[in-house]
């Protein structure tokens, strides 16, 4: 008993999550049933009525093969005699009416599919597609054996909820509250609604039963089941599925949260049998329907006019293989998923809500079983395809001119198969070099695109300037820009203002940096303007030639000049000293940059004055800034130095305390967890009790005198509220 509380104490369970065992499984399966075969009453009653306004004139003919193809799955598997009956129905073939009164019972329902041999001749099963009389006697005998097997159903789902809510009682309520919620949206039924649908209306048998009115009729029938499939039954399944794919990703992430993220995560197995559950039904259903477009008009596909109009003959004829295997073979489609989801109902089977539960399942069961599902949807796509463009007035057209037999035609016919199998290997050699470098190419393209890009940022012109000439061979120092939300100061080196700086000032001293900022800027951009001018009514002499303009004088007179009127500015009175002396050191670096290089001075001069007129906020603000000295606050000075004490040595910080001891190991560390002891008690009170009265022999002395004080105190204590009250 012991050993296996501890087995099960070691297995990571989710808090609060609900197991899974044969009891839920089938009450899953047995609720899917009852509202299936609900629905299929319905549908069935409607389509009895809507054939007893039948005329002459106009008749309605359910298409009852594609009705019980519907229903395909275990539906049916209750009973072995209900299911016998329903595949000879599937054959268009009567059944007895008596009753079946099986014992209800627990065990497992039988979830195998097996498909009858079908007609495969056109002539006979159209002459049954359109039948009035037995389609009318097949909706008669259907409609009593789903009755029969509701009511089989309905006692089986009523032992299963006995059985249950002897075997958990404590779970049973919440169970109850959230069954409907965590699994309701696999059990809608919803193409069993599409019976209603699936009837023809014959005003002249002469022009409306004819082999092309037959063929039309199957392709509308396929391509209303393949506009279901993809746009109502699978966005569910797919939905699910992203979702655990996304889960079991997530490996670096706690386990519970990732768990947790999903929907009705405390029914999480609950949700994926339920999912698996549907998608059987939906490959069986597509198994069926595949079965009764294909083996009836299986010649029509072979022949070499059909194969000359559809769209890549190479994938039709694999298409051809695959529905040959399908519908003639022993294939099931719902083969692999049946596997995976009869242990579920077995008795006895109880599957824990744990995260490589989820992760195993999705491995093995969900992930192949989606993949399956898409696959078959895809076959009835590109069968779809090739028979619409078979039926089309196009090559109804061409008909006329094409002969079976014809040697040109056979020839055409080959020609075209080896032109469309060239083009459907490239086709998907493409899609396997995307899929294996996606990156690559998305960044081959970029530097593409920028390679072709990068030289026209460096030709030069003609035309241009000898100072623009020149400085293009010297080499030109780019300046890079940063975005636009973000701009920068590129003197003093930090992230612009706010919209209103001067309430965000905090002392002088930044007052005086943004005035000596303000200044500097109005006084370079007046120095510019005069220097544009000044360039601007210079003409060069026509018999120089560009490359020997005497520039370098000039540039070094201009620098040297516009470098003297910044250094002699002032400010306002108060703040004079602080900016004469930041502009006389600018003056002194521009002069020894002109003398050196009078070209590259005049270049350096004009890139500061451009990094200095980039900052818009304290240009803007310029007129409107008053020289005045801020404080904090209202009334309050600046801060003090034992405020804000300045450090005395650059670089040094006081070392904090914990950094003198050293780190304990690790070793010592999970030592003291293994014993449930901290790092700090590992002395025991007995032993510094005895070292501190050196009393060996008394171990508990000290200890005892301790709590005998403690206790004569708290006494004492009582003593005197007691006495207080009584008086």
């Amino acid at each position: 008993m012991f050993a296996r509380a501890a087995a099960i104490a070691s297995v990571p369970v989710m808090r609060e999550g609900t197991a899974l065992d044969a009891i839920d499984s089938r009450i899953i399966h047995c609720k899917g049933a009852l509202a299936r075969l609900k629905e299929l009453e319905r549908v069935v009653r409607l389509l009895t009525d809507s054939m007893a306004g039948n005329s002459a004139e106009r008749t309605i003919i359910p298409l009852m093969s594609y009705v019980l193809a519907l229903c395909q799955g275990p539906l049916f598997g209750v009973s072995p005699t209900l299911r016998k009956r329903y595949e000879l129905l599937s054959q268009m073939r009567l059944v007895k009416l008596t009753e079946v009164n099986a014992a209800a019972s627990l065990g497992a329902v039988d979830l195998w599919s097996r498909w009858p041999a079908d007609e495969d001749d056109a002539s006979a099963v159209r002459s049954k597609f359109y039948d009035e009389t037995l389609h009318g006697r097949i909706l008669e005998h259907l409609l009593h054996t789903t009755r029969n097997c509701h009511a089989l159903y309905q006692r089986r789902h009523k032992l299963l909820l006995a059985e249950r809510d002897a075997c958990r009682t404590a779970e049973t309520q919440e169970w109850n509250d959230l069954y409907s919620l965590a699994v309701d949206d696999f059990l809608v039924p919803s193409e069993i609604t599409l019976g209603l649908e699936l009837a023809v209306l014959i005003t002249d048998r002469d022009t409306d039963t004819t082999d092309m009115a037959y063929q039309k009729l199957n392709i509308q029938v396929l391509g209303m089941l393949l506009e279901y499939f993809n746009g109502v039954a699978m966005p569910t399944i797919n939905q699910y599925y992203l979702e655990l794919q996304r889960a079991v990703r997530n490996k670096g992430i706690n386990q519970n949260n990732i768990l947790t993220s999903l929907p009705f995560w405390a029914h999480t197995l609950h949700r994926i049998f339920a999912m698996l559950l549907r998608a059987k039904y939906l490959l069986d259903i597509i198994q069926s329907v595949l079965r009764l477009a294909y083996l009836p008009n299986k010649t029509h596909f072979s022949h070499p006019t059909v194969q000359l109009a559809s769209p890549n003959l190479y994938l039709f004829r694999n298409v051809l293989e695959k529905l040959d295997e399908i519908c003639c073979g022993t294939t099931v489609l719902s083969a692999r998923v049946t596997e995976y989801i009869s242990p579920f109902l077995q008795q006895g089977v109880t599957h824990r809500l744990t995260y490589d539960k989820v992760v195993h399942l999705y491995k093995e069961a969900v992930r192949p079983t989606v993949s399956s599902l898409t696959e078959a949807i895809d076959l009835m796509s590109n069968l779809l395809k090739s028979w619409e463009a078979s039926c089309s007035a196009e090559h109804i057209s061409r008909l006329q001119t094409l002969s079976e037999d014809d040697v040109s035609t056979l020839s055409a016919v080959e020609d075209k198969f080896l032109i469309d199998k060239s083009l459907y290997e490239e086709g998907q050699k493409r899609k396997q070099e995307n899929k294996k470098s996606p990156a690559a190419n998305s960044t081959s393209k970029k530097q593409a695109v920028t390679l072709q890009r990068r030289p026209s940022n460096r030709i030069v012109s003609t035309n241009a300037s000898p100072l623009r000439q020149q400085v293009i061979a010297n080499g030109e120092k780019r300046i890079s820009t940063a975005p636009p939300m973000r701009r920068r100061s590129l003197s003093l080196q930090r992230v612009s203002p706010s919209p209103d700086p001067d309430a965000n000032r905090r002392s002088n001293s930044l007052q005086f940096s943004s005035t000596n900022q303000i200044l500097l800027q109005s006084s370079v951009r007046e120095a510019l303007s005069r220097y544009q001018s000044r360039h601007a009514n210079i003409e060069r002499p026509l018999s120089t030639p560009p490359g020997t303009f005497p520039y370098h004088a000039f540039a070094s007179s201009m620098v040297d000049e516009e470098s003297r009127r910044i250094a002699s500015l002032s400010l306002a009175e108060g703040n004079g000293p602080a900016a004469i002396k930041v502009m006389a050191n600018m003056a002194s670096e521009y002069e020894d940059t002109s003398r050196e290089s009078s070209l590259s001075g005049c270049c350096n001069y004009q890139t500061y004055a451009n990094q200095v007129l980039a900052q818009p906020q304290l240009a803007g603000s310029f007129p409107t800034v008053p020289l005045v000295k801020k404080v904090r606050f209202t009334g309050v000075p600046p801060p003090t130095e034992d405020e804000d004490p300045k450090p005395k040595r650059k670089g040094w910080y006081k070392k904090p305390a914990v950094l003198h001891y050293p780190t304990p190991s690790q070793s010592m560390i999970q030592k003291n967890k293994q014993r449930h002891e901290g790092y700090v008690f590992r002395t025991s009170l007995r032993e510094q009790q005895r070292e501190k009265h050196k009393q060996p022999g008394r171990r508990f002395a000290a200890f005892l005198d301790h709590v005998k004080d403690t206790n004569t105190l708290s006494g004492h204590k009582a003593g005197k509220i007691k006495s207080k009250l009584t008086r």
